[in-house]
């Protein structure tokens, strides 16, 4: 579908859009871009309008970047930004059973209904490309929302007696992170599911050691999505070996979202940062990487699969 099929359903002519003032400086391609994001005629002018509005700022970043990637992905071939990786999981890491998880979650949140859990995973093919079934409890359950589930976790690593220096504290908030839509889509079913946890199989970053996030993105299965900081946060909590600082452990890339921050040169916001956890100085460094392109050998991406319940 072209981007005139598309404008075409709120009658707005392809004429017309030179004539709209664009306050961000990105003209007709941020025009075009706000078009295909699906917003009508009255929802674009008000973005357009509505600078240092932080939602509207928000909706501005995220589309900036969605644009900036299609032009990018004119000229690169997302599948070239990666390098080769010996980097792995620590030897010391082992996978929790299902029941396990379980376990660990009633204890530190109380009774949360995991009866469904089992059926789930008797029921399901596990894919060959996964590590282990992740069972996570549902973040509205635990807390407010996804958001203040990411802040929870933070702190229960912690009780755990891992030094987590957290230098994103500041970004995790709905103002400052989007989820990457599929992740939004893969929470958006979990309300309809039974129970308080959520049950997927995951891996934990080996399989796209080295890759970009566009790199893994591009080579993604319709099933296989990033996952977002709280999943990341609570596979840790029941997995905390999995970064100890051993010999060529694969550190984390996290997908899921994007966020905004402002460059300390000047005052433009920009949504294309994200987070990565590293174990360093005897201590967990959750820190905010910029550059969707950028590759390392250190870092893997964990991903998740949707399965059908």
């Amino acid at each position: 579908m072209s981007v005139s099929d598309v404008a075409g359903r709120d009658n707005v002519p392809s004429s017309a859009t030179p004539n709209i003032r664009h306050d961000d400086g990105q003209g007709l391609e941020f025009h075009d871009a706000l078009v295909r994001a699906g917003l009508t005629r009255h929802d674009r002018q008000h973005v357009i309008s509505s600078k240092g509005n932080l939602v509207a700022q928000s909706i501005v970043m995220g589309i900036r970047v969605v644009a900036q990637q299609e032009r990018d992905l004119k000229w690169r071939d997302p599948r070239a930004w990666s390098v080769s990786s010996d980097c792995g999981y620590p030897e010391s890491l082992s996978f929790r059973s299902h029941e396990t998880q379980v376990r660990v979650y009633k204890q530190l949140f109380g009774n949360l209904d995991g009866s469904h859990v089992d059926q789930i995973i008797r029921n399901t093919a596990f894919p060959e490309e996964a590590d282990l079934w992740a069972v996570i409890p549902k973040p509205w359950v635990i807390a407010e929302d996804v958001f203040s589930a990411m802040r929870l976790m933070v702190e229960k690593l912690s009780e755990l007696g891992i030094v987590v220096e957290n230098k994103a504290a500041y970004e995790m908030d709905e103002a400052h992170m989007h989820l990457i839509t599929k992740m939004q889509m893969f929470y958006a079913k979990q309300h309809n599911h039974p129970g308080d946890f959520i049950v997927l199989p995951v891996q934990f970053g080996k399989n796209w050691a080295g890759h970009s996030l566009v790199s893994s993105k591009a080579q993604h299965s319709i099933e296989e999505f990033s996952l977002d900081p709280y999943a990341i946060l609570a596979l840790l909590y029941t997995h905390p070996e999995r970064l100890r600082g051993e010999h060529q452990e694969l550190g984390i890339r996290c997908g899921g979202v994007l966020l905004d921050r402002h460059h300390d040169d000047h005052d433009e916001v920009t949504g294309d940062h994200h987070l990565c956890f590293r174990w360093f100085r005897d201590g967990l460094l959750i820190s905010a990487d910029h550059g969707m392109w950028d590759r390392e050998a250190a870092l893997g991406i964990p991903t998740g699969f949707d399965i059908d319940i």
